[in-house]
């Protein structure tokens, strides 16, 4: 398609010229006619194809074939480095790469339309645009050295058609994997919306403004009974018609939460199809689009089984301390007045098995005294009506005043301390400090059957009052040190079957150090004894 129609000869007065010159006209037509008609199949293949290589090489295929042109290079525009990159190897055959003058290229944004430009060694190229919507997508480089003045306008506007439909399926092709991304990207999203509704423990049902369900998860599905397919785009009326109470419910929660844009959370009795009552919590909220126009309402129900349940057991623990609490202290009033009696008796004196028997009787008495005292401690513990009388106090003096205490005392143990000479006097409660100080101390005493020294040591560190509290006792296994401030544990071994003691003690103890502040720690070893180190803020008097 590089020549044009043959031109009428001078003289037409020879019927054979005539002819002649017919036949060529029409073979050119034809010629092009053909050529166009291949040309228009290639194009609507290039417009078919999804694949950006296939479309340039059924484009260079089409200038070879059809379009018989030479050497050719396409340069399309590159995001990434904001340049026209070549898409033929130049070292190809009918490949080459100009040099394409940066004003060539800003005319043919403006013009739009194809130009023949001179290069250097009388090279000669056509360039055409490659135009979609206004912008300059490539642009197409024919040599036409050879050609000169045989490239007619009808080649041209072929190429410029050629060109517009190659760089149409090109920018298509872009557009449909920025699409096919966006509907994957879009796809990802709303399966991890799903994911996410699906995974959460409540019940959800989004509704929009007339009352129809449009999505719904599986644990709302499974709380109503009612199922999933046979609930999307139908109407509540429908979804709850054999359900007259649930209905009822659900149009009063969209009324109200269409007229105030929420409710506060209501409980509702749901008798499942078995006849058991489902405690349900209900709760509400509008739907929102990004104008913030409301399209429709969230509800979510909370299945209160396990709440209920929490607060049945806590009614419990609570009916448990206060019986606990009143039982000790209805033991507490008799058995102070048998001691009492008993400490009156062995003053009066009597004979040798009389006042063995008496001294049992004060013994056992004082270790119930103990006992329910502890009783009552960890029920105000729990019931967090432990309080503290804080007043100055020197920690030195609370070592002195327990070495009295009957708990302290075995002839098998010496008691030793260690009392730093620079203690400060320090706000504290007294009568607790001393508490602990002889849970720790007649511990160590018990779980050292064979006796030896059990030791007391006090000292500042830090801004912290520290008191150890030694013993070279049983010791405790590393997997029960955790355990050893939990009420009522105690470790289960044969060396500790016949030691008494309810497991309350080291509880207490640690409640009573954290009240002030402060913390307990445990450092054991089986055989070798065990070391409970207090640590407590030093909290020094005020001046008034």
């Amino acid at each position: 398609m590089k020549k044009n129609i043959p031109d009428q000869p001078d003289n037409i007065e020879k019927k054979d010229t005539d002819l002649e010159y017919l036949k060529q006209i029409n073979k050119s037509l034809q010629e092009y006619v053909n050529e166009i008609t291949s040309v228009s199949e290639v194009a609507k293949k290039i417009l078919a194809a999804r694949d950006p290589d296939e479309i340039l090489s059924l484009f260079f295929s089409a200038l070879t074939d059809y379009l018989n042109a030479g050497k050719f290079q396409l340069f399309l525009f590159n995001d990434e480095k904001m340049d026209f990159a070549p898409q033929r190897d130049p070292d190809k055959p009918g490949a080459f790469c100009p040099v394409i003058p940066h004003e060539i290229i800003n005319w043919l944004i403006t013009e739009k339309k194809s130009t023949t430009i001179p290069l250097k060694d009388s090279e000669l190229i056509t360039v055409v645009p490659l135009m979609v919507r206004e912008e300059l997508v490539g642009i197409l480089c024919i040599d036409t050295s050879q050609i000169g003045d045989e490239m007619n306008r009808q080649f041209i506007d072929v190429l410029e058609a050629l060109a517009s439909e190659t760089a149409a399926a090109l920018i298509n092709v872009q557009l449909y994997k920025q699409l096919e991304k966006q509907f994957l990207d879009l796809a990802s999203t709303k399966t991890y919306l799903l994911n996410i509704l699906e995974s959460i423990n409540n019940g959800i049902i989004t509704l929009n403004t007339t009352g129809e369900i449009s999505q719904i998860n599986k644990n709302a599905s499974m709380m109503l009974e009612i199922s999933m397919d046979d609930t999307l785009k139908h109407n509540i009326k429908d979804v709850f018609k054999h359900k007259p109470d649930l209905l009822g419910m659900m149009e009063t929660t969209v009324s109200e939460t269409l007229n105030c844009g929420f409710i506060m959370e209501k409980q509702y009795a749901h008798i499942n199809s078995m006849g058991t009552e489902l405690p349900l919590a209900i709760s509400t909220s509008l739907l929102r689009d990004d104008n913030m126009q409301t399209i429709g309402i969230i509800v979510i129900f909370r299945d209160m089984t396990a709440s209920k349940e929490l607060e049945r057991l806590r009614h419990l623990d609570q009916l448990k301390s206060q019986f606990v609490a009143n039982v000790s202290h209805e033991l507490r009033t008799p058995l102070t007045s048998i001691r009492a009696y008993t400490e009156a008796l062995l003053d009066m004196g009597g004979d040798e098995t009389q006042v063995q028997f008496l001294n049992v009787v004060d013994s056992e008495s004082e270790r119930l005294l103990s006992l329910i005292e502890d009783l009552l401690n960890v029920s105000r513990i729990e019931s967090g009506k432990l309080t503290l009388k804080m007043d100055p106090v020197n920690p030195a003096v609370l070592v002195e005043e327990i070495m009295g205490v009957s708990k302290v005392q075995s002839a098998k143990h010496k008691l030793v301390t260690k009392i730093a000479d620079n203690l400060p006097e320090m706000v504290l409660d007294k009568n607790k400090m001393k508490e602990v100080l002889i849970n720790l101390v007649s511990n160590a005493i018990k779980y050292s059957p064979d006796g030896g020294n059990v030791t007391v040591a006090m000292c500042l560190d830090g801004g912290n009052l520290h008191i150890d509290v030694s013993d070279q006792g049983i010791g405790i296994a590393k997997e029960h040190l955790k355990q050893v401030f939990d009420q009522f544990f105690r470790v289960d071994s044969s060396l500790t079957a016949k030691i008494a003691g309810t497991g309350l003690g080291l509880a207490i103890t640690k409640s009573i150090v954290e009240a002030h502040g402060g913390a307990v720690t445990i450092d054991s070893e089986v055989g070798k004894g065990t070391t409970f180190t207090v640590i407590i803020p030093v909290r020094k008097p005020s001046i008034e």
